[in-house]
């Protein structure tokens, strides 16, 4: 058992780094040498190689805690080892080949920190025993945010709800998008987004943790309610991302997610194909980047203007 953990600590700082050397070098190859002219505003190669130093070490940093714990023993652990895969690494690449803002990134690192932090609180908490007669309360709690969630969307959904039509015919939800964008109040497109992307899937598995297999149909059909809403492909996809996630946390195979993922950007490298590069690459690690970088720079400049005094 030891010597099978240490072999998969050894697996993941290799694969960590392969990941990374095939995300730099895929950045570079797709809008410098491929050169997908469509794509390449918003992509610069500015070099910057303190930066590169420092996306190596937070990458190094924030991975030390999935090196020390077992990844297929911790739900957060495998959710937070998705994100750091799919969002810090390639974060750490573009921040560094386009030279951008220094303040978010380490906006980010402190997230992760945070994060952690808590995590390990957690388990010191744990292993001392404190927190045994709270577990209670922390269900209450747990049930009477699906109850209240629950009922505010289907009260969205009897005031702006549209056929279940759309379910069947997802080109054309655009109709109802463009429409919600007009009627939907503020604050109500906050909750239902924290319904979608938060409540509901905690729901779906806290029902299969407490092998209440049937009571999983509640939070699917409010969930088939709210997309009527606004018509987010994105609400429905994320139940399959759930049960993705939800397999590979329960066959324990966190540990070969970093080997797929080189598998698959290796496969988009040698295929050459515009389509399947432009998903594959552009899409799926370096379009996030990119919009949040703007987003910062964005309102940075709004806040410099604001306030040109203080900044």
């Amino acid at each position: 058992m030891m010597f099978e953990r240490l072999m998969e600590r050894k697996r993941f700082i290799i694969s960590l780094g392969i990941y990374f050397v095939l995300l730099c070098y895929s950045y570079y190859y797709y809008f410098y040498v491929y050169q997908d002219y469509t794509y390449q505003v918003g992509y610069a190669l500015n070099l910057n190689y303190l930066k590169l130093v420092e996306a190596i070490i937070f990458i190094f940093l924030l991975g030390l805690i999935y090196f020390y714990y077992d990844i297929n023993k911790s739900i957060y652990l495998s959710f937070s080892f998705i994100l750091y895969n799919l969002l810090f690494v390639p974060l750490s690449v573009f921040y560094w080949m386009s030279d951008n803002a220094r303040a978010y990134f380490y906006m980010v690192v402190i997230s992760f920190i945070i994060l952690h932090v808590i995590f390990l609180i957690y388990k010191i908490n744990i292993r001392k025993e404190r927190i045994y007669s709270s577990n209670a309360l922390y269900l209450y709690l747990l049930v009477a945010t699906f109850i209240v969630f629950a009922i505010i969307n289907i009260l969205a959904y009897v005031k702006y709800g549209n056929s279940l039509y759309y379910l069947f015919n997802l080109e054309k939800v655009y109709d109802i998008r463009f429409k919600s964008r007009d009627i939907l109040p503020g604050y109500l497109k906050y909750i239902l987004q924290w319904s979608a992307l938060v409540v509901i899937p905690a729901s779906i598995a806290y029902f299969a943790k407490i092998r209440r297999y049937y009571l999983i149909v509640i939070p699917l059909i409010v969930q088939a309610l709210i997309f009527t809403i606004n018509g987010s492909k994105f609400y429905l996809f994320s139940l399959i991302i759930n049960l993705f996630v939800f397999l590979i946390y329960s066959e324990k195979l966190m540990y070969y997610m970093l080997p797929a993922l080189n598998l698959f950007i290796t496969s988009v490298l040698l295929l050459k194909n515009n389509f399947i590069m432009s998903v594959g690459i552009r899409r799926a690690f370096f379009v996030p980047q990119s919009l949040s970088f703007v987003y910062y720079d964005f309102l940075q400049s709004i806040q410099n203007f604001i306030y040109p005094v203080a900044f």
